[in-house]
């Protein structure tokens, strides 16, 4: 697959990152805002499902695309997410 899928528009990856956080798989720091992984395996599991569902939908941003390319958005918006410097865990040395 191509870096960006042929049917992605200025709704996509809002919609994918929103999917991701109705599932409980991407949240708020409390610090500072910033977009996080929630760190929760069941969650991102159901982050597939939901964005599967959306796109099942026909929700605008993925009608155009392939269930391949939406599963693999997810995937990616998944792993670049991960910690923001501010609720990175502090050890004393």
């Amino acid at each position: 697959m191509s870096r960006y899928a042929k049917g992605m528009n200025g709704d996509t990856m809002l919609n994918v990152e929103e999917c991701a956080k109705e599932a409980g798989a991407l949240r708020e720091c409390e610090m500072c805002g910033q977009l996080v992984s929630a760190d929760d395996p069941d969650a991102e599991a159901r982050a597939y499902a939901v964005v599967t569902n959306a796109w099942k939908g026909d929700r605008r941003g993925f009608r155009a695309m392939e269930r391949k390319e939406v599963v693999e958005l997810m995937h990616r918006t998944l792993r670049r997410f991960g910690y923001c410097s501010c609720s990175a865990p502090i050890f004393d040395h």
